[in-house]
């Protein structure tokens, strides 16, 4: 990966937006993955006590 952000942030620890945006859409995928999962879940404990 192409260090592009080296002007903007001399800092290594100071994440670039590119990071953060790739970041923040790996944990949208995954929470709407556990969401579901969560919603299955209750479906079938649901459906299980009918």
């Amino acid at each position: 990966m192409a260090q592009q952000s080296d002007t903007q942030f001399p800092h290594d620890t100071f994440p670039s937006d590119r990071a953060i945006v790739v970041h923040a859409k790996m944990y949208a995928i995954a929470s709407k993955y556990f969401v579901r999962g969560l919603k299955e879940r209750a479906l079938d404990k649901f459906m299980g006590m009918k």
